[in-house]
């Protein structure tokens, strides 16, 4: 089933700005720098859990 049409903004706009969405589960993975705490605010509200990159393996 398709994902309704805010998530799927939300996303699109999420990964402009840098944040990697796991494929697998519901993770994001939030970058260094220009995090947006109204948009992991949306997420969390979507059911995505938020994860810091502390590796910065990128």
């Amino acid at each position: 089933m398709r994902e309704p049409k805010k998530l799927y903004n939300l996303r699109y706009y999420a990964r402009r700005l840098g944040y990697h969405f796991s494929k697998v589960e519901r993770v994001v993975t939030v970058p260094e720098s220009g995090r947006r705490h109204k948009i992991e605010e949306k997420l969390k509200a979507w059911g995505y859990g938020i994860q810091l990159n502390i590796f910065s393996d990128e």
